[in-house]
């Protein structure tokens, strides 16, 4: 192997990365496995489990919006501006 250059893949050892045994409160299951919409809008999801309160919530949302998405976000349709 080593003289035609080639190795072994080796396999990468798992690693959880959530903390499912947590003492914080966990927001009621609204929609309960139930993906497929009537109109569009209907339904909006996201995973913040790892945003323990509502304020880290609030705060990482507006960061991501107000610093992130529309500073970098340029279109053409509005003359290559920031939403």
């Amino acid at each position: 192997m080593r003289a035609e250059g080639i190795r072994a893949k080796s396999v990468r050892k798992f690693k959880a990365t959530t903390n499912s045994k947590h003492k914080y409160p966990v927001s009621e299951n609204l929609l309960k496995q139930q993906f497929t919409a009537q109109r569009p809008n209907q339904k909006w999801v996201s995973d913040m489990t790892y945003i323990r309160s509502r304020d880290e919530a609030k705060a990482s949302i507006f960061e991501y919006i107000e610093v992130f998405y529309n500073q970098r976000r340029k279109h053409s349709a509005i003359n290559y501006k920031a939403p």
